[in-house]
């Protein structure tokens, strides 16, 4: 055995003897090597040695080059075809630093190359699997090349002569089992010579099996793959122990020029169990085009802690064209932490054009994070390159993370057939920030998802968020921005978003149906008492705002702008209501803390409207205002309308629970309760300027009083109290007469505004307090009653009745406020004592005590008195002990 490096010749294609491939293999295992396997075979055309055994295995290091054979740089000639070799591969390496170069190797029952236990052998610019035209295929029985406990091999490379064409094999066309660093390189995997078409492998493109540390593909020119084509994924993944791999700047389910799918049957790459792997990245040239495959762009399938940045995903290489993955762009079933984008530069995805979602979040897929990409739309964000299903679906997820509160980690989720985003009835837990839902990178354009921004099946989602930019804008969707639907859909909450304003807050950009539809889904919190918790929901084409169905109960309403921009203080209405509920019960909107209360302004019917909702608090809310009450943003129809079959409502209540409705457009009225309505108790509500009554029940205007109160209708026609007079100093004073149903208490309260209605009567602009009066039989109570409340002089009062169901009465008509008189007392010449008091004040009586000692015993002064010079003036004998007086309103 000679330890010096030799060059041994192919001069024959015989099986055996001088000259052949199998003499060479076993003349170069008998040498330490390195040594050099070339070709000299006489004749023209490719060269075919068929053997009739297996092949030695190449154990010592060996380059085995087919490109020395002459006539190779016009296409390789040396063919190794395995019909007559039996049950083995073409090639065997069980030597390290082996080179396979130039060869066409097809037709083993085994594989084209199997490399066992050894490490830093490259296999470069050969056919396998091929006729030696690289357009048809030969078949080799398993995988194209085996890396069989095997690391640090080359497989291609960057140069084109380098890469290898694996095509046409009946299983796999690379198999990576439990080795590391290999790097494969500028090969074309399940197509022809160039990547111009499909050529099968009968499975997978390429497996990495329980093998950490690979590298598919690259950033640098021409380092990507063309693995399209075969029958199986683009790339597997699969074990615990397939850890760390980069998969990176490859064409998986396209030609090489990228102009037409070549798909891979299933998916593009498959991740089974397997964790920490990288597909694409951050930098140039590391993002994979990933289109055009038979099931998902990419599945994640109990597999963790994967990163997915840089992709296109069911578009061409420009990401401007749809090439679609036959289902959606990412899948994922029991897959957790993972990564789909994310802030940095160039960790953006492009996951458009696919024939199902975008993503597609599966059973016990948690604590993934979706942030920076483009889903919907092309690579510039401004045109539609539709998912046809959803952008974003989760079944049964359960705490993901879409998008994000910090820069960057916004999604631009728009342009999809369907939803935006959908939460299916098995999940829950999920986090949606930051993200542009139905429009342009800049929020200002619409780029419409076809049905809803969001669709929400399932439970305790949170969709936005109070932190800075966590907020979602969800807008210029086809129907509605955000849509929860059926029992299943609960305890989630909508914080933080704009839903049909554009990005500036100020500009319309309505989604197609409502801002957010709430159907059959119960106890859901729409916005939050937390400052930025709130939602504007403005310029959408419906209801800013719709709850139907009987079982969504207890949704709460609070914090929001609907109908108004950004600041609460311009109109940018909806096109119908700003709330509208319909055959649901106990919705809150608004409350009676500081900040629960939502502005529903600028609306163009009404501000809140109810259709057989019953149970429902409306409370703390500016309606057909600014966001501080002091100007009008009025809502074109009634600001509240309660429709037939709206019972045992609230609106109002003390301190902090009142509304401030007013500036209804028109004739309108503030509050306006239909017939068929009961029980709907309107308490210390601010109700001032609008264009009709500030209370309407029943029939438009005003409904007159009738004995006894005996007639049906809206909160059953409650009579209103008529006032006779009021006057105020340090104290404001009033006096009036109810008559309703006898022997029953009745709540008065009393209201001041500047002005009367032009009907008569008045509207309640400052709630003043309230007092108990109980009827007797004949139906009728009086009363007077002292309020702490100082009201200035002119202004008009007025005041409204509640019976103990809580059916509270229009307003009365209203009286002006007069000034509290001042007693004058003069003696005159003739011993007799003169009092005198504004004739104003006509229900005032005189009264006289002889002693202020308790208890002080007042009794009415009867004499006559006479009107003269604006005075009443009474002239009495002076007593001959001592006389106290005062005016008594009676």
């Amino acid at each position: 055995m000679t330890s010096l490096a030799a060059t041994l010749v192919v001069t024959n294609t015989h099986d055996a003897g001088p000259g052949s491939l199998r003499q060479a293999i076993l003349d170069a295992n008998a040498t330490s090597g390195p040594n050099s396997i070339v070709f000299s075979i006489a004749g023209r055309g490719v060269q075919t040695i068929c053997p009739a055994s297996s092949l030695p295995a190449l154990s010592s290091a060996i380059v085995l080059d087919g490109m020395t054979q002459p006539g190779s740089s016009r296409g390789l000639l040396i063919e190794l075809n395995g019909a007559l070799a039996g049950n083995c591969p073409g090639l065997r390496l069980s030597a390290g630093t082996c080179t396979i170069r130039g060869l066409v190797i097809n037709g083993f029952s085994g594989g084209g190359i199997h490399v066992a236990a050894c490490g830093n052998n490259v296999i470069q610019g050969n056919y396998i699997g091929t006729a030696a035209s690289g357009t048809t295929s030969k078949s080799n029985g398993l995988e194209g090349i085996w890396l069989d406990n095997s690391s640090d091999n080359l497989i291609g490379g960057t140069n084109s002569a380098q890469g290898n064409l694996i095509s046409g094999n009946r299983d796999a066309g690379i198999y990576l089992l439990n080795g590391s660093g290999n790097c494969v390189q500028g090969n074309w995997v399940g197509t022809t010579w160039g990547g111009a078409g499909p050529l099968a492998n009968a499975n997978n493109g390429i497996v990495i099996y329980n093998s950490a540390s690979n590298c598919i593909g690259g950033p640098a020119a021409g380092a990507g793959n063309t693995i399209a084509g075969n029958r199986g994924s683009g790339v597997y993944l699969i074990g615990a122990g397939a850890a760390g791999n980069r998969v990176q700047g490859n064409k998986i389910g396209m030609t090489a020029n990228s102009g037409f799918p070549a798909a891979n049957s299933a998916d593009g790459i498959t991740i089974f169990q397997a964790v920490s792997n990288l597909v694409g990245g951050t930098h140039s040239g590391e993002g994979n085009l990933i289109s055009g495959n038979g099931q998902a762009g990419i599945l994640l399938f109990g597999s963790n802690a994967n990163i997915i940045q840089g992709n296109f995903i069911g578009t061409d290489s420009t990401g401007k064209t749809p090439v679609p993955n036959n289902f959606a762009g990412i899948s994922t079933l029991e897959a957790a932490g993972n990564q789909i984008g994310g802030a940095e530069p160039g960790a953006r995805n492009v996951i458009s054009g696919n024939r199902q979602d975008g993503i597609f979040f599966a059973t016990n897929s948690a604590g993934n994070v979706v942030a920076g990409n483009f889903i919907g739309v092309d690579v510039t964000g401004t045109n539609a390159v539709p998912n046809l299903y959803n952008g974003v679906t989760f079944a049964a997820a359960g705490s993901n993370d879409l998008g994000g509160a910090a820069p960057g980690l916004g999604n631009l989720i728009s342009g999809n057939a369907n939803y935006g985003v959908q939460l299916l009835a098995d999940d829950k837990g999920e986090t949606v920030q930051g993200n542009f839902i139905g429009t342009d990178w800049s929020g200002l354009r619409r780029v419409s998802n076809g049905l809803c921004g969001i669709r929400l099946e399932s439970s305790d989602n949170l969709i936005g968020g109070d932190a800075a930019q966590a907020g979602n804008i969800i807008s210029g969707n086809g129907q509605d921005g955000v849509i929860l639907i059926g029992r299943g859909a609960t305890h989630n909450r909508l914080d933080g978003n704009w839903i049909g304003a554009a990005a500036d807050g100020a500009s319309p950009l309505g989604n197609g149906r409502a801002g957010i539809g709430i159907s059959g889904a119960p106890g859901n919190l729409i916005g939050g008492t937390s400052p930025g918790a709130g939602n504007l929901v403005s310029a959408n084409h419906d209801a800013g705002i719709y709850l139907i169905g009987s079982d969504a109960v207890g949704n709460e309403l609070q914090g929001n702008r609907i109908g108004t921009d950004a600041t609460g203080g311009m109109a940018l209405g909806n096109a119908l209501e700003g709330i509208y509920a319909e055959g649901v019960s106990k919705t809150i909107i608004g409350g009676a803390s500081i900040g629960d209360g939502n502005v529903i302004s600028a609306n163009h019917t009404r501000g809140i409207y109810l259709v057989n909702a019953s149970w429902t608090s409306i409370q703390g809310n500016f309606i057909g205002t600014t966001i501080d009450g002091t100007a009008g943003l009025g809502n074109a129809f009634h600001n509240v309308e309660i429709e037939s079959g709206s019972s045992n409502n609230l609106i109002g209540g003390a301190a902090e629970a009142g509304n401030w409705i007013a500036f209804a457009q028109g004739i309108f009225a503030g509050l306006r309760i239909r017939n068929g309505s009961a029980n709907n108790r309107i308490s210390a509500n601010y109700i001032f300027d609008n264009g009709g009554l500030g209370i309407d029940l029943g029939p438009a205007g005003i409904n007159a009083n009738d004995p006894c109160d005996l007639d049906n209708g809206a909160n059953q026609l409650q009579n209103f109290p008529l006032l006779s007079g009021a006057v105020a100093d340090r104290v404001t004073v009033v006096r009036g007469t109810l008559n309703s149903t006898p022997n029953r208490a009745l709540l008065i309260e009393f209201y001041a505004s500047e002005t009367c209605d032009g009907l008569g009567n008045g509207e309640g602009q400052v709630y003043l307090g309230d007092a108990m009066v109980l009827t007797d039989q004949n139906c009728a109570a009086s009363f007077v009653v002292p309020l702490s409340a100082q009201v200035p002089i002119g202004y008009m009062l007025t005041a409204t009745a509640t019976d103990l169901d809580g059916n509270t009465s229009e307003f009365s008509p209203c009286i002006r406020v007069e000034p509290m008189p001042s007693l004058e007392l003069a003696l005159l010449d003739d011993g007799r004592v003169r009092l005198a008091w504004t004739n104003t004040a006509r229900d005032f009586q005189l009264m006289k005590a002889t002693s202020l000692a308790p208890p002080i015993e007042w009794l009415s002064v009867t004499n006559s008195r006479s009107d003269t010079v604006g005075q009443f003036i009474l002239v009495l004998p002076l007593q001959p002990n001592n006389c106290f007086y005062t005016l008594d309103f009676k």
